[in-house]
């Protein structure tokens, strides 16, 4: 509500949005390079505090809701998604702890990854530190499947697929 935020004062980077999203629905904010659909997906996650107005979530100001809480009802996807040093079966149940390899497989077949895993050592295949034996749309892949797994209330996509071909976008 009447969201205001700038990064120095004399330019803001977002005045007096008024904005409702709602359950269920796809919200697509599109817009050139620079015009803050960034800034509001970091306004979202609580990383940059508005510097007036509020964001509610189901209601309760954002502000008021346990950070914790918070990230097990919301997955952000984005274009720096990151890979931790260990196996994919480790990357993956970050996002749900007691994820079985059927439930690993079924995201991971969702985002057209499942048959390079199978053919790279199965969910015991070692991924480096920043996953720098991956591709780019192979990275953004796996933060997908990972973000599908977690099975949010409410997902955030920032660039999500910038390095995946148009083919698979179509996810």
């Amino acid at each position: 509500k009447d969201l205001h935020f700038s990064y120095s004062e004399e330019k803001p980077a977002i005045t007096g949005l008024d904005l409702s999203i709602l359950p269920n629905q796809l919200t697509v904010f599109v817009g050139k390079s620079g015009c803050g659909k960034s800034t509001l997906v970091s306004l979202l996650m609580g990383f940059n505090q508005a510097k007036q107005g509020e964001i509610l979530f189901n209601g309760q100001n954002a502000l008021n809701i346990d950070r914790t809480s918070f990230y097990q009802k919301v997955s952000l996807v984005s274009h720096s998604s990151y890979v931790f040093k260990g196996t994919l079966r480790e990357n993956m149940t970050m996002a749900k702890i007691d994820a079985t390899d059927e439930q690993i497989y079924a995201c991971l077949e969702q985002v057209n990854l499942a048959q390079f895993v199978r053919e790279n050592g199965g969910l015991d295949m070692q991924l480096l530190s920043r996953g720098t034996n991956l591709s780019g749309g192979q990275i953004q892949r796996l933060a997908l499947a990972r973000a599908l797994l977690h099975n949010a209330e409410l997902y955030i996509f920032d660039e999500a697929t910038s390095n995946i071909d148009v083919e698979s976008e179509e996810i």
